[in-house]
């Protein structure tokens, strides 16, 4: 895990870019979480959030080891950022689909940024004081 941190520590623009790419086509994956859509079942809906849970940990941890002496409002924004950066790319992707009607609600839109944001940070605040 030293040798991640260092060399994470080294290569801190490629890391920092290769990291906001993947964290964004991730949060593209989940969304819409905690609501489900037309023909939506269950156990879909179970998956999306336990996926939106990994994606949640792996961002809090990744923050942590890239910004270790960062405060939580910058990672509040950064982690806005990311949500809405993940919605926009979902949007373009499914762009002209009838998708895009039931996804792209007020309130789906709402509940996805309030649960990931939680999430991130939840998993940060935990790896900020484990490293402490």
């Amino acid at each position: 895990m030293k040798n991640i941190q260092t060399s994470i520590r080294e290569h801190k623009k490629l890391f920092c870019s290769m990291g906001l790419v993947f964290v964004v086509c991730l949060e593209c994956c989940v969304f819409p979480v905690g609501s489900s859509t037309l023909g939506g079942n269950s156990i879909s809906i179970f998956i999306n959030f336990a996926t939106a849970v990994a994606i949640g940990k792996c961002v809090g941890e990744i923050e942590v080891i890239m910004f270790p002496k960062v405060s939580w409002l910058a990672v509040l924004l950064l982690n806005l950022g990311i949500t809405i950066m993940g919605m926009v790319v979902r949007y373009f992707l499914e762009y002209g689909e009838v998708s895009n009607i039931y996804h792209f609600t007020f309130n789906k839109i709402v509940v996805h940024m309030v649960i990931m944001l939680l999430l991130s940070m939840l998993f940060w605040m935990q790896a900020k004081r484990r490293s402490e």
